[in-house]
């Protein structure tokens, strides 16, 4: 466990030298925001059309929403949250998005569509 804890202090140092940068704060802000307004957007012209609210139609702004608010939160917190956090939230989030589109979207991940030209 103590190698652990020497990696994740030098990963500490080496993130905090490039995560300081005032225009890497300013852009992460930026971009969460761009995040955020297009999940808004885009459910605000879901309104203007009369559109149904469904799971897939709200595919779009709901990952949006939620990479703009980690975004956000990343940059919120980058002095006090130590990055063994932030590298499992992204691990996390990651993971979940994996699994979302296991469960469902399946046709997005079966193979069996793919021509196989050994076969004949």
């Amino acid at each position: 466990m103590k190698n652990m804890d020497k990696f994740w202090q030098g990963a500490e140092l080496i993130f905090q030298k490039q995560l300081d940068n005032k225009k890497t704060v300013i852009g992460g802000y930026a971009i969460s925001f761009i995040c955020v307004a297009i999940s808004i957007l885009l459910v605000s012209i879901m309104l203007w059309r009369h559109e149904e609210f469904s799971l897939e139609a709200m595919e779009i702004p709901i990952a949006s929403l939620v990479f703009g608010i980690i975004g956000f939160v990343f940059c919120f917190f980058r002095k006090t949250a130590p990055i063994r956090v932030k590298f499992y939230t992204a691990c996390l989030t990651l993971s979940l998005f994996s699994a979302y589109v296991l469960i469902f979207h399946p046709e997005a991940t079966d193979i069996s569509h793919i021509p196989n030209s050994t076969v004949q």
